[in-house]
């Protein structure tokens, strides 16, 4: 009877801790964590690192190989065009996608409005047909396995 009783404690113990970990995720991890960043600025150099991260989002169309190790980041759209840049620090090779969750939010599915993978330590997309105040979705990973620190730019210029 003891035996049951500790058994007990320890597998809710463990139910405890896996709800957990999965209600509080790390800022970026998944959809639901993503970070808000500002339609207009900058983070600082290398402030994002993706190490450790598993994507949760199927790999965009212009994505390598590779682990998924995707972050996600959201803004509101102050005006109709968004340039994006990532600037990879210790990511030397970053991709990123635009997403457009539709209705659900995080639910999905999402639309993949621009994609880039880079070569160079540096990924560019610009994007020209946003409808101002809804909420759109950037999902930065690294070319075959990268992962590491970067930088996260984006500009909203009026027509």
């Amino acid at each position: 009877m003891h035996n049951t009783h500790l058994m007990r404690k320890y597998f809710y113990l463990i139910l405890f801790a896996l709800s957990y970990l999965d209600i509080y995720a790390a800022p970026g991890d998944d959809c639901a964590s993503s970070i808000l960043v500002s339609s207009n600025g900058c983070s600082a150099a290398g402030a994002y690192n993706n190490t450790g991260v598993t994507g949760t989002l199927a790999p965009s169309s212009c994505f390598t190989g590779g682990n998924n190790n995707g972050m996600w980041f959201k803004f509101v759209a102050s005006t109709r065009i968004v340039n994006v840049t990532v600037n990879g620090g210790t990511l030397t090779q970053p991709q990123l996608a635009l997403m457009d969750p539709g209705t659900n939010g995080c639910s999905g599915p999402f639309t993949e409005l621009a994609c880039n993978s880079s070569a160079t330590a540096t990924a560019i997309l610009n994007y020209s047909n946003l409808t101002i105040g809804n909420t759109y979705y950037i999902y930065v990973d690294g070319q075959n396995n990268g992962v590491g620190t970067f930088q996260l730019c984006l500009t909203s210029p009026i027509a």
